[in-house]
Protein backbone atom coordinates (compact mmCIF):
# COMPACT_ATOMS: atom_id res chain seq x y z
CA UNK A 1 0.00 0.00 0.00
CA UNK A 2 1.58 3.24 -1.17
CA UNK A 3 1.29 6.18 1.23
CA UNK A 4 1.15 9.66 -0.23
CA UNK A 5 1.64 11.65 2.98
CA UNK A 6 5.39 11.95 2.34
CA UNK A 7 5.19 13.14 -1.26
CA UNK A 8 5.97 16.81 -0.36
CA UNK A 9 9.09 15.75 1.61
CA UNK A 10 10.24 13.53 -1.21
CA UNK A 11 9.72 16.41 -3.67
CA UNK A 12 11.79 18.75 -1.48
CA UNK A 13 14.60 16.16 -1.36
CA UNK A 14 14.50 15.75 -5.13
CA UNK A 15 14.63 19.51 -5.74
CA UNK A 16 17.37 20.13 -3.14
CA UNK A 17 20.30 19.81 -5.55
CA UNK A 18 22.53 21.91 -3.27
CA UNK A 19 21.72 19.64 -0.27
CA UNK A 20 20.91 22.65 1.90
CA UNK A 21 18.41 20.53 3.84
CA UNK A 22 21.02 17.80 4.42
CA UNK A 23 18.81 15.05 3.01
CA UNK A 24 21.40 13.33 0.84
CA UNK A 25 21.35 9.62 1.61
CA UNK A 26 18.21 9.92 3.74
CA UNK A 27 15.46 7.42 2.92
CA UNK A 28 12.41 9.64 3.50
CA UNK A 29 9.89 6.81 3.81
CA UNK A 30 12.14 4.93 6.23
CA UNK A 31 13.09 7.87 8.44
CA UNK A 32 9.77 9.68 8.54
CA UNK A 33 7.13 6.95 8.33
CA UNK A 34 4.42 6.83 10.96
CA UNK A 35 5.31 3.28 12.02
CA UNK A 36 8.92 4.21 12.62
CA UNK A 37 7.88 7.32 14.55
CA UNK A 38 5.73 5.25 16.92
CA UNK A 39 8.47 2.66 17.38
CA UNK A 40 11.11 5.31 18.06
CA UNK A 41 8.82 7.20 20.40
CA UNK A 42 7.91 4.08 22.34
CA UNK A 43 11.52 2.93 22.62
CA UNK A 44 12.70 6.40 23.65
CA UNK A 45 9.96 6.69 26.26
CA UNK A 46 10.88 3.23 27.54
CA UNK A 47 14.49 4.30 27.99
CA UNK A 48 13.35 7.46 29.76
CA UNK A 49 11.28 5.27 32.09
CA UNK A 50 14.48 3.30 32.87
CA UNK A 51 13.12 0.07 31.40
CA UNK A 52 16.04 -2.38 31.30
CA UNK A 53 17.76 -2.63 27.92
CA UNK A 54 17.13 -6.37 27.65
CA UNK A 55 13.38 -5.80 28.05
CA UNK A 56 13.36 -3.07 25.37
CA UNK A 57 15.40 -5.24 22.99
CA UNK A 58 13.14 -8.27 23.54
CA UNK A 59 10.11 -6.11 22.83
CA UNK A 60 11.68 -4.74 19.62
CA UNK A 61 12.92 -8.11 18.37
CA UNK A 62 10.06 -8.41 15.85
CA UNK A 63 11.61 -5.50 13.95
CA UNK A 64 14.62 -7.62 13.00
CA UNK A 65 12.32 -10.35 11.72
CA UNK A 66 10.27 -7.81 9.78
CA UNK A 67 13.32 -6.14 8.20
CA UNK A 68 15.01 -9.39 7.19
CA UNK A 69 12.92 -9.59 3.98
CA UNK A 70 12.83 -13.38 3.87
CA UNK A 71 16.48 -13.85 4.88
CA UNK A 72 17.63 -15.08 8.25
CA UNK A 73 17.93 -11.99 10.47
CA UNK A 74 21.24 -11.27 12.16
CA UNK A 75 20.71 -11.53 15.90
CA UNK A 76 22.80 -11.82 19.02
CA UNK A 77 23.03 -15.31 20.56
CA UNK A 78 20.51 -14.56 23.31
CA UNK A 79 18.00 -13.42 20.69
CA UNK A 80 18.79 -16.39 18.45
CA UNK A 81 17.95 -18.89 21.17
CA UNK A 82 14.94 -17.09 22.64
CA UNK A 83 11.50 -18.22 21.50
CA UNK A 84 9.49 -15.12 20.55
CA UNK A 85 6.24 -16.79 21.66
CA UNK A 86 7.67 -17.46 25.10
CA UNK A 87 8.78 -13.83 25.42
CA UNK A 88 5.21 -12.58 25.76
CA UNK A 89 5.59 -11.91 29.53
CA UNK A 90 8.66 -9.76 28.77
CA UNK A 91 6.80 -7.85 26.06
CA UNK A 92 3.89 -7.29 28.47
CA UNK A 93 6.36 -6.10 31.10
CA UNK A 94 7.66 -3.50 28.62
CA UNK A 95 4.20 -2.04 28.05
CA UNK A 96 3.34 -2.15 31.75
CA UNK A 97 6.50 -0.17 32.58
CA UNK A 98 5.65 2.57 30.09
Amino acid sequence: MESHHLTPLEAIKEEDTMNKFNLEGVEIREEFSINRSFRRGCTTHGRNQKIPKDVVEAHNRWRKQENSKGKKPKMEMIEEYSDIKLLIPTRVRFTEML
